[in-house]
């Protein structure tokens, strides 16, 4: 198939949907599965199998609606559209909320909003900026519901029935609102989905569409981490051949970080480089990017990252 570029166009239909049956979904215990089939929509059957919900999942290469930069020296930041492919010079389109949340490990989190924020064909113009970092009085175990709320009461205002928001929120839980990290969130305007999604239904139809955008930013945790694992002794990786064969063991090898007890002690180098959490292999290859080590090589090398390498487009 060869590389993904920007040029690269994907298509995906669904046919002969049967819209409105009895039959209920594939049986799973998934929440993230669960929590979308709790809306009150017609069931569709398609390919032998009925759902409340099509779902896809794709991969692309093109711009982010936003690019958020830090400015350590003044703790800002750094606000910037990337919507030169979808407007042109003299229009404006509004983003209107953005979210910053920090959520620790212990479960507490703080977050900031600002908005609306009016972007342009322009990607070199700055169009907002916030503080990049939270006091310690901010941080509270109650912030999530708080942030929750916002972000529902921001989905039924740009167009999505109650139930279809609090079914969104819940899919987003875990990943979104319990994983240790930092990020942001903003409502994607409809005129970049439609540019980039394009959406055509045979049957007449009023069509809503609603996205939410996550930017996955490093917090002060990771970079700390980032750091402890650059001085820290690269480890044998023969100690992964020596655990027992169980679902645990499954559960690791997979990627998932809550496998449990694997049966053999893990090297503190790994156990490091697990904190980073779910995107550490990028953290990991773009700290020795950015900050070359001879230990960080080593551990890339050990561990065999180097195939999580994503290449620099032009420009980015």
């Amino acid at each position: 198939f060869g590389p993904i570029t920007s040029d690269t166009t994907g298509r995906l239909s669904w046919r002969d949907l049967t819209v409105g049956t009895s039959e209920s979904g594939p049986e799973t215990a998934s929440h993230v599965w669960l929590a979308p089939r709790n809306v009150n929509a017609a069931s569709v059957k398609a390919g032998g199998e009925s759902e409340k919900y099509l779902f896809y999942r794709g991969v692309g290469n093109f711009s982010a609606p936003l690019s958020i930069s830090t400015d350590p020296l003044h703790d800002k930041l750094n606000i910037r559209g990337r919507f030169d492919e979808v407007l042109d010079s003299r229009e404006t389109t509004k983003i209107s909320r953005v979210w910053l949340i920090h959520v620790r490990s212990d479960g507490s989190s703080a977050y900031r909003s600002i908005g609306p924020v009016m972007v342009t064909a322009d990607r070199n113009a700055q169009v907002a900026e916030m503080p990049a970092s939270f006091a310690e009085r901010e941080f509270s175990l109650g912030n999530l519901a708080n942030l929750c709320d916002e972000l529902h009461a921001a989905l039924v205002k740009e167009g999505l029935y109650a139930d279809e928001a609090s079914a969104l929120v819940e899919t987003w839980r875990a990943a979104y609102f319990k994983s240790a990290g930092l990020r942001a969130f903003f409502v994607v305007p409809r005129v970049w989905t439609d540019h980039y999604l394009s959406l055509s239904v045979s049957k007449p139809a009023e069509i809503a569409r609603v996205m939410v955008g996550r930017i996955e930013l490093i917090s002060p945790e990771q970079r700390e981490l980032l750091e402890k694992l650059a001085k820290t002794p690269v480890s044998n990786p023969d100690w992964i051949g020596r655990i027992p064969n169980s679902e645990n063991m499954v559960k690791f090898i997979s990627g998932h970080s809550d496998f449990g007890d694997l049966g053999v002690k893990i090297p503190d180098d790994f156990q490091t480089y697990l904190d980073l959490g779910r995107f550490r292999d990028a953290l990991v290859l773009e700290q020795q990017r950015r900050h070359p080590s001879d230990s960080l090589a080593k551990f890339i090398d050990a561990y065999d990252l180097q195939s999580f390498d994503v290449p620099k487009s032009a420009g980015d």
